[in-house]
């Protein structure tokens, strides 16, 4: 049961990008006018977005390693 959370939390994490890339694709399509408004705006939420994820990989990275290096602690 807990996995199946888990799950869910993730994807209702993840699924409103998806969303907003095809609703800023749509705009951008019938707006033809504020095409380039519409992808720069979608090119800065995007850029975010792959920022939170490169820091918080890196911050579970760190975490892992240290993790690693008590657990040998602790069988040596």
């Amino acid at each position: 049961m807990k996995r199946k959370r888990k799950d869910l939390k993730g994807a209702i994490l993840f699924a409103p990008y998806p969303i907003f890339t095809i609703l800023c694709g749509y705009l951008g399509w019938h707006f033809s006018g504020y095409r380039m408004i519409i992808f720069q705006f979608w090119y800065q939420v995007s850029a975010m977005v792959w920022v939170i994820l490169a820091t918080t990989m890196i911050v579970l990275i760190t975490k892992l390693l240290k993790l690693t290096k008590r657990s040998n602690r602790f069988y040596h």
